[in-house]
């Protein structure tokens, strides 16, 4: 396996560029491709190597990479253009083999030194998550010993992968989406934050700057493609300021913040009071209540109706 620095982003980048139907990419496209990224994240990388491409390319053809169907076909005059000979095929959707099995479990292996450390809090949780998902991949006989509450049969987890690559280097998005009761529609956004709330993913995207902020659940999306146009650097995104006084994903704009006191049964009270509503919750042990400073929502109106 190549040892150059950060050899699974170049993957990543290369996955896009084979399954990118809207463009065709030759060898030096490639490395175009791959030095942008590298360049940006260092102004004095030497960029890719011829080499160190053609033994990307063929790592991710091999066995210990993920046999990717990469062909070439031929271009203009001479030129030839790589490309999936499945279009729909991405690395991101095969499962893992055991040479990569080994090198995650190397980096976990790492990971460990900074438990405890507070800008890493949360860590510990990812780890175990990450050595149980290992654990059953490396070894079929292995019994399971922890669920994590997902659901591995949600629909529109496939984007997960291409939409954080889009919000982390800032590339604009096509996408196909199907609004509950409404007709699909097609356009292009811009997206900047993603949010886990109640086993959904959703992706923030603005359309403009100070424009209306949409909130897109995954199930919702029937086509996606990460394009190469980048995120007007006007366009910027505050997730704490908007996500802050509201429960769940959407954020009316017509209302304000308002103080909620909600009473509660002896039975429920105790489950609410581990499990807060909401981060600004106060507790009222003698009188079975609590207050909350909140927008009200629907997502706010749904957590209601189960508790009482």
């Amino acid at each position: 396996m190549p040892t150059t620095k950060k050899p699974l982003k170049r993957y990543s980048i290369l996955d896009r560029c084979f399954s990118n139907t809207g463009r065709n990419y030759t060898f030096e496209g490639l490395k175009e491709a791959v030095n942008e990224w590298m360049l940006d994240k260092d102004p004095q990388s030497k960029g890719i190597s011829t080499r160190q491409l053609r033994d990307d390319i063929s790592f991710m053809r091999s066995s210990d990479g993920w046999e990717a169907p990469i062909v070439t076909v031929p271009g203009v005059g001479k030129q030839r253009y790589y490309l999936y000979e499945d279009p729909k095929f991405s690395i991101t959707k095969r499962p893992v083999n055991e040479t990569q099995v080994e090198e995650l479990k190397m980096l976990l292996d790492a990971l460990d030194a900074f438990e405890g450390l507070p800008q890493f809090e949360g860590v510990e949780d990812l780890i175990v998550k990450l050595q149980s998902d290992l654990d059953m991949a490396s070894n079929s006989q292995q019994r399971k010993i922890i669920d994590w509450g997902g659901n591995p049969y949600y629909k529109g987890k496939e984007y997960l992968g291409p939409l954080y690559r889009a919000v982390s280097e800032r590339k604009q998005i096509k996408m196909t989406y199907s609004p509950f009761g409404k007709e699909s529609r097609t356009f292009v956004t811009n997206p900047v934050y993603l949010k886990q709330y109640n086993n959904r993913w959703f992706v923030v995207a603005l359309l403009e700057k100070d424009g209306f902020v949409f909130v897109n659940a995954f199930d919702r999306i029937d086509n996606l493609v990460v394009l190469d146009t980048d995120i007007p650097e006007d366009i910027t995104f505050d997730a704490e300021e908007y996500f802050d006084p509201i429960v769940g994903v959407s954020r009316p704009m017509d209302e304000d913040i308002e103080e909620i006191e909600i009473q509660l049964t002896p039975e429920s009270y105790p489950y609410v009071k581990t499990k807060p509503i909401h981060h600004s919750q106060k507790n009222y042990d003698d009188e079975c209540k609590v207050k909350i400073r909140v927008i009200r929502n629907k997502e706010l109106e749904m957590k209601l109706k189960s508790i009482l």
